[in-house]
């Protein structure tokens, strides 16, 4: 064999095993890409693949089979969309998110949307402290790393080990992040009480509404409303304490932020007196600001109420 013929046959065979890899990927359809995706059941496999795998959905998962869509960071990650009575809800929030990122992953959804009627917006100090994307993850690059990538194989990798070890996933196919699991033991009296002394790393030092969260916020309401999706948006409940110290701030936060929506959006806030039973009750957190378990489920029945006759 000649050196020629040797270099011919070894891309004949790369470029055949390269085909059988993208055919295999879309035979497994792992994030719902291609075809008809309704119906179809697909999670994360671990929080460390959350913002490539959620992106990934907005193309056609969520799109073929979800009517609404909720956006928010960790702390509005663990709500279970499973528990709408009456409604298909994605819950599209990522942890550590911020509204540069929700609006990335908004304005693909909607490029390629079908069924969804409504967001469901999480407003809170977090999402407005900083702008810009966290990861690398995020673009369209991440589509075609989807068809043969390493990141693709690691995340396989990922999948079948926590398969053999028997690991029950985080996640499930609302996009729910379980991450009560591991936060259920924390005491919550002493996470307060840190949150509200000097020196506190995740209290409210970093309280702050950015321009360009601000913009970015804009961008997502006003992509609702150009393509007939309706906004529902809610001012995320911090424990009474924390919300107390920074009453000022989030008084001007209100200033900020309400004059994006319109009089079609439906805005509410889960810092009034009305809801103080939640607010001051420690239990209904798993740390300073997360939810607990009972937390979250009174919290998806509550944004139900305020959204069912509404959409």
């Amino acid at each position: 064999m000649t050196f020629r013929q040797f270099l011919t046959r070894s891309m004949i065979l790369t470029a055949f095993g390269l085909l059988l890899i993208v055919l295999l990927i879309i035979w497994s359809n792992e994030f719902g890409l291609f075809g008809d995706a309704s119906g179809l059941k697909r999670e994360p496999v671990s929080r460390d693949w959350e913002r490539w795998a959620k992106y990934q959905y907005t193309y056609n998962y969520i799109p073929a089979n979800f009517e609404g869509v909720i956006w928010g960071p960790s702390l509005a990650d663990n709500l279970d969309p499973a528990l709408f009575e009456n409604l298909k809800v994605y819950n599209a929030s990522i942890n550590g998110g911020n509204f540069t990122e929700l609006r990335i992953m908004a304005e693909n959804l909607v490029t390629h949307n079908r069924k969804v009627k409504f967001f469901i917006i999480c407003l809170d100090p977090y999402l407005t402290k900083d702008s810009g994307r966290k990861t690398g993850y995020l673009s369209r690059q991440d589509y075609w790393s989807a068809l043969g990538s390493v990141d693709l194989y690691r995340y396989y990798y990922d999948k079948i080990r926590n398969q053999y070890r028997g690991t029950r996933n985080y996640y499930n196919e609302y996009g729910h992040y379980d991450f009560n699991r591991y936060k259920d033991k924390q005491d919550v009296d002493q996470a307060i009480a840190a949150a509200l002394t000097k020196g506190r790393r995740w209290g409210t030092d970093q309280f702050k509404v950015t321009e360009q969260a601000k913009e970015d916020l804009k961008a997502i309401i006003d992509l609702a409303h150009k393509n007939d999706i309706k906004v529902f948006a809610y001012y995320y409940p911090r424990p009474y304490e924390i919300y107390d110290q920074k009453r000022e701030f989030y008084e001007e936060m209100h200033q900020d932020l309400d004059p994006l929506f319109n009089n079609s959006d439906y805005v509410w806030d889960f810092n009034t007196a009305d809801y103080e039973f939640f607010t001051r009750e420690h239990s209904s957190y798993c740390d300073h600001c997360h939810l607990s378990r009972q937390g979250a489920e009174w919290m998806v029945k509550e944004i139900e109420k305020h959204i069912a006759d509404r959409v």
